[in-house]
């Protein structure tokens, strides 16, 4: 069920989740300042991971019948995330089902 946020929602945010750190330095944010070009974030590799990678045929095609593609996956790990304690959304219920 999305809960009213349209078809295959839920499982775009979730992928969004499960994938949006494959990009990380080693140690996490403590190593992007040196290791990453000057105003690159993990997330932009991470993006540049999913979409040069067989990772995106693997989300089209398992997926994409439902209307999660790789690209709307990308679409929200490269969304500026709000201020701390600010609302996200689609937030609703992610965890639950």
């Amino acid at each position: 069920m999305d809960h009213g946020t349209g078809p295959g929602e839920r499982q775009r945010l979730r992928l969004s989740g499960l994938l949006h750190d494959i990009g990380h330095a080693p140690f996490s944010h403590v190593g992007e300042n040196q290791l990453f070009a000057r105003g690159l974030r993990h997330e932009d590799y991470t993006t540049a991971i999913i979409r040069g990678t067989e990772i995106a045929g693997i989300i089209d095609r398992s997926v994409g019948d439902r209307g999660v593609t790789a690209e709307a996956v990308c679409n929200i790990i490269e969304a500026t995330p709000p201020r701390a304690g600010g609302p996200w959304p689609g937030n609703r219920g992610l965890s639950a089902g």
